[in-house]
């Protein structure tokens, strides 16, 4: 599949996402990535002012009965 066009080369990835599928992905075609432990979110691209929060299925269920889904959404609308 090809990625679609996005500017890969300010992404910022939080340090805790090294291991995982989209970060694999990325380094198998090639993107350079930037690492760094961010306050909220997983990826952030500053330029175009994006924060992605990513929930496997087993989190997002355990965010949701401990209620941490909605803290986490006002922090992520916060920054």
């Amino acid at each position: 599949r090809k990625l679609p066009k996005v500017d890969f080369s300010n992404l910022l990835i939080d340090t805790r996402e090294k291991i995982t599928k989209p970060v694999k992905f990325l380094l198998s075609k090639g993107i350079n990535l930037k690492f760094q432990k961010l306050p909220v979110g997983d990826y952030y691209f500053p330029s175009e002012e994006i924060l992605i929060e990513r929930k496997v299925v087993s989190d997002l269920h355990k965010s949701l009965e401990q209620w941490r889904l909605y803290k986490q959404t006002d922090l992520l609308i916060q920054s």
